[in-house]
């Protein structure tokens, strides 16, 4: 029998990509389950993969994304698939829907290649 593999999957629903992005922001995040604003590098995609990889201790883990964040910014998809590429073991991209309805197709391809995924 195979070895059964753990993959956790995390909502890096955030719009700042990197560290250094973050703290230039700065920003206070308020996820659905939070009962008062919160801040620190956890809220940015490459913080989050930096804080889940020790926590989970070598336990794999994919980056979710949310699309339509990016309807304003769609060059930032890319980034944001980018990262969660190169700093997670995978990528959930919720939802499809919005890719096919805002054609981000082009987005979606530039983040795979530059994220080592194409």
């Amino acid at each position: 029998m195979p070895d059964l593999i753990d993959l956790y999957a995390t909502g890096n629903y955030y719009t700042d990509i990197t560290i250094e992005e973050y703290r230039k922001t700065n920003r206070s995040i308020w996820n659905e389950t939070d009962s008062q604003a919160q801040s620190g590098t956890w809220y940015c995609v490459e913080g989050s993969c930096q804080h889940l990889r020790q926590i989970l201790k070598g336990n794999k883990f994919m980056g979710g994304i949310l699309v339509d964040q990016f309807y304003d910014n769609p060059a930032k998809l890319s980034e944001t698939i980018e990262m969660n590429l190169r700093r997670s073991d995978g990528l959930m991209v919720f939802d499809i829907v919005h890719i096919i309805t805002k054609n981000l197709w082009k987005e979606v391809e530039e983040g795979m290649k530059r994220g080592g995924s194409l």
